[in-house]
């Protein structure tokens, strides 16, 4: 593939590691190569670039799409025969991982492979190379605005990210077939990434195309540019945040100890970088991060984490989410993730915030508000709690009495549930907010009638979750 050297592409890719520093002289890189031909070209230019011995080829077969998957194995073999390359496939039944653990397979998949890509890249000190180019990284800072990740969340994805790189990102679809047509490889294709069942999917197909064409441009242009400028502030916050948190954070074994005083005398949007500077580093039992680059870290996430510090008191817990969990010593935070189940999994503590009625338009804030937050009157629920309000959220309890908004009286919840026609299957995967052992708010269905906001009302408590917990399910 000596030829690939005549390439603009190739200068292109040269440049991106020498900017980025990406592979240090000498470095070994393990390379994720799928078989399509984002990885297969990426797999080509390394190989251009640097001596065979240093590139090992990891291919990991999820078990999900049978015949086609065994296809795409025996091509990566084939390929990395032809050139005299390392490869170590790997078969993982991620449908039943995915079912044992509770987690979606597109999650799991990238959970374990990336797993897997750790551990061997531990086993040659090596780097290890992803294909990522120009089109993931503009459709992942769309997903990233939607999600609520906040300003680090325009940056989309990075070009170094601890041992991962990514050599293709300033690549587009177009530059990358070209160098594997220069190549004279023919990629396989996954015929899963013409489906629109995965979210990035839908991106691909439907939003920026549509956007291009509103706007008569190509959007990706334009989101790379917001990426980019975000990036310089980025790099500006995280000099001073990664100096906050030389003076107090420090690391025992695996848990993450923040000092307590230290962390709430900082702005709130330093909190918040220290905050995602943190988790993604908190890894699972086989070494994998659970928050990958930030990746899913919400802003009610964050909220939830930042407000138990501010307000939790000392032995109480918080769970961020993926077993991770944030514990109240005194004046420690603690952060670390949960191997056994030291708080129970199914209560947790939404985000909640106490405003002046006078500081609210009520009328105009119910007209607009999401599904994922409710009001309700601060003072009549911390007259009827005796002043200690604790808001939940969990799953149903047996004799759970609800009182619904419109209706007169209270029944219990569970036949509330089946006048609404819930199925039995989803009853079990509601989430509920309560205040002790009254039912406030069912996220989805209906609130409760219990303390409405009046022309009386002098202080407003809003409840915000995350969108995960509203129920979505179908009606019988």
């Amino acid at each position: 593939m000596m030829h690939l050297k005549e390439l603009p592409e190739y200068a292109k890719f040269m440049a991106c590691i020498a900017k980025h520093n990406l592979i240090p002289e000498g470095t070994p890189v393990v390379a994720a190569v799928s078989g399509g031909a984002d990885s297969i070209a990426m797999l080509c230019l390394l190989y251009t670039y640097l001596a065979p011995e240093q590139i090992t080829v990891v291919h990991v077969n999820h078990g999900i799409r049978g015949a086609e998957a065994k296809r795409d194995a025996e091509y990566v073999q084939a390929i990395c025969a032809q050139l005299q390359l390392s490869c170590r496939l790997i078969e993982v039944d991620i449908p039943q991982i995915a079912q044992s653990r509770g987690l979606g397979w597109e999650e799991c998949a990238r959970i374990e492979r990336y797993g897997f890509l750790r551990s061997i890249a531990q086993e040659r000190n090596s780097l290890i190379a992803v294909a990522h180019h120009r089109e993931d990284r503009a459709e992942t800072v769309l997903m990233n605005i939607a999600r609520g990740t906040g300003v680090d969340g325009l940056k989309g994805i990075s070009y170094k990210y601890d041992c991962i790189i990514r050599p293709l990102l300033d690549f587009s679809k177009d530059e990358i077939l070209r160098v594997c047509a220069v190549a004279g490889v023919v990629p396989v294709e996954d015929s899963t990434n013409l489906e629109d069942d995965t979210l990035r999917n839908r991106v691909r197909h439907h939003v920026i195309p549509y956007l291009s064409a509103s706007f008569q441009r190509d959007i990706v242009d334009k989101i790379l540019e917001l990426s980019d400028l975000a990036g310089v502030d980025c790099e500006f916050l995280d000099s001073y945040t990664q100096e906050v948190s030389n003076r107090i954070v420090t690391q025992e074994e695996s848990s993450w100890i923040m000092d307590r005083t230290a962390f709430l005398n900082e702005k709130e949007a330093i909190q918040n970088r220290l905050l995602r500077k943190i988790i993604p580093k908190i890894c699972d039992w086989k070494g994998a991060a659970l928050f990958p680059e930030g990746k899913d870290l919400t802003v009610n996430r964050i909220m939830r984490v930042r407000n138990h510090i501010r307000e939790g008191k000392s032995g109480k817990v918080v769970e961020v989410g993926r077993k991770i969990h944030c514990r109240i010593e005194g004046n420690r935070c603690v952060l670390y993730y949960c191997t056994e189940k030291d708080i129970d999994s199914e209560v947790r503590y939404p985000c909640i915030t106490v405003y002046p009625a006078d500081d609210m338009d009520v009328t105009a804030f119910l007209k607009s508000k999401s599904e994922s937050c409710e009001i309700f009157d601060y003072g009549q629920l911390c007259k009827q709690m005796h002043g200690n309000v604790k808001i939940e959220l969990r799953q149903i309890k047996t004799g759970d009495v609800f009182s619904p908004f419109g209706m007169q009286g209270s029944m219990r919840l569970r036949k509330f549930l089946i006048d609404q026609k819930i199925p039995l299957s989803h009853r079990e995967k509601i989430r509920i907010v309560a205040a002790d052992q009254q039912v406030l708010w069912i996220p989805g269905i209906r609130r409760s009638n219990l303390y409405p906001v009046t022309r009386k009302t002098k202080e407003i408590i809003q409840i915000n979750i995350e969108t995960e917990d509203i129920y979505n399910g179908t009606k019988e």
